[in-house]
């Protein structure tokens, strides 16, 4: 599915008849890889790591005052940088993009356990550590 050199119409049809036997069906019959209708999407049950990351960022972010634990969560999440070690040159701005979101996301965090009338430097620290570890 690289766009750079792409597979033959009848490769993929066989790679994604291949992909949606071994990922089965969702409790409710669906495959987990439903046929397209307009365009390719995974069944509402599959969901990834990423996806929660920006649910929880975006619910931390918009309540600045009991968002921190949403942030701590989103934050947790990520296992080091996204795509490391790896050559898609398609996901390029799919990288920047996460790495920024999640660098935003720790000094956000950061800021957050530095400010107010007990600030916590520890996890000002921890939170810091996490977004230059990613960027």
């Amino acid at each position: 599915m690289d766009p750079v050199n792409p597979r033959s119409t009848r490769t993929l049809q066989t790679r994604l008849s291949e992909i949606r036997s071994r990922l089965g069906a969702a409790p409710d019959g669906q495959p987990y890889l439903p046929r397209p209708k307009h365009g390719y999407s995974f069944h509402p049950d599959v969901t990834s790591d990423w996806r929660r990351f920006q649910d929880l960022a975006t619910r931390g972010l918009a309540d600045p005052q009991g968002g921190t634990d949403d942030l701590e969560n989103a934050l947790a999440l990520p296992r080091g940088k996204p795509f490391e070690g790896r050559d898609f040159s398609w996901a390029d701005a799919v990288q920047q993009e996460m790495i920024s979101r999640i660098i935003d996301t720790a000094h956000t965090l950061t800021v957050r356990h530095t400010e107010g009338d007990q600030p916590d430097l520890d996890a000002a620290h921890r939170a810091a550590l996490r977004g230059l570890e990613i960027g």
